[in-house]
């Protein structure tokens, strides 16, 4: 379980720094901070099923790893960007890293648990639906 924790740090952290520093470096840089955000959540949408369907096939191990791989060359190209160009593909790698490792540190979690502490999800829709 200690794994996973870490994994969360490291995926949280640097998220957290972004939220609250890019736009700070994005007007000393002269690039609208929206722009990061907006590329962010397009590729942070479009690559959770997609994330999914490799972790049910390689394992939430590979795919966490590989988030956090990715994640850390976003923000090495975030920090070397110096114009438009440098910060789309920062958001696009950190999109695509950060929406990956979370739907597989969650897949991951709730395979540790004990059957008898998880919940059926049909009960729980059936609440709402």
């Amino acid at each position: 379980m200690f794994p996973v924790a870490l994994a969360i740090v490291f995926s949280t952290i640097p998220y957290g720094g972004i939220t609250a520093f890019l736009p700070l470096f994005a007007e000393s840089i002269k690039v609208n901070a929206g722009t990061f955000f907006l590329v962010y959540a397009v590729f942070l949408t479009f690559i959770r099923p997609i994330a999914g369907n490799i972790t049910d096939c390689y394992g939430e191990s590979v795919v966490i790893k590989l988030s956090i791989i990715i994640s850390s060359v976003a923000l090495l190209v975030l920090s070397f960007s110096s114009g438009l160009v440098g910060i789309i593909f920062s958001a696009i790698l950190y999109g695509i890293g950060f929406g990956s490792a979370q739907p597989a540190i969650q897949t991951f979690m709730i395979n540790l648990a004990h059957p008898d502490q998880k919940r059926n999800c049909q009960c729980f829709l059936f609440y709402f639906f």
